[in-house]
């Protein structure tokens, strides 16, 4: 099975998250997650499934919880592992595999074997985060960035973003 990360962090310190969510918020990276994970199963861990509030339309959803008592959504796949998560993805053959987060699972993710891809939306500008994304570009190359950096607008906070979307693959 391979498994491809998707990411948004900041350039300067890899910040992913604060305090439960994220801290930027663009409709071209939104509609980016969106293309690359239609159809697909996406992997992600309890926190990430709170901040999401649903099942992703189109996806099949497995959260990854410590908690016995959880209570997933409708339509949302619960385990207690990441083993279990991607024993639990094999059963959708043919269909490819996302860890979308949070920071617990990129960890994981980062060193498991059977992830080959990350897609990374990198922003350039810095705001205060409690959660941060992994070094990983040791193990990964770069194999696309776009030219120049994209500009849109936060949709919670009017300001003005800069980013750029890279692809990394396992070398």
């Amino acid at each position: 099975m391979n498994i491809s990360i998707i990411v948004g962090l900041q350039n300067r310190d890899r910040g992913i998250g604060f305090e439960g969510g994220q801290p930027y918020h663009s409709k071209q990276d939104f509609n980016r997650f969106k293309e690359l994970t239609m159809g697909s199963v996406c992997i992600m861990g309890r926190k990430t499934m709170d901040d999401i509030g649903r099942k992703l339309p189109g996806r099949e959803c497995i959260v990854v919880t410590r908690n016995k008592d959880y209570k997933a959504p409708q339509g949302v796949h619960a385990v207690s592992s990441y083993e279990e998560a991607k024993a639990k993805a094999r059963e959708f053959t043919g269909r490819r595999v996302f860890n979308i987060g949070g920071s617990s699972l990129y960890k994981i993710g980062i060193t498991d074997k059977d992830t080959d891809r990350i897609f990374v939306t990198r922003y350039l500008g810095h705001k205060e985060c409690d959660r941060y994304f992994p070094r990983f570009e040791m193990m990964f190359e770069k194999v696309f960035e776009t030219e120049k950096p994209k500009k849109d607008t936060d949709s919670k906070t009017d300001e003005e973003i800069f980013f750029h979307f890279e692809e990394w693959v396992r070398l």
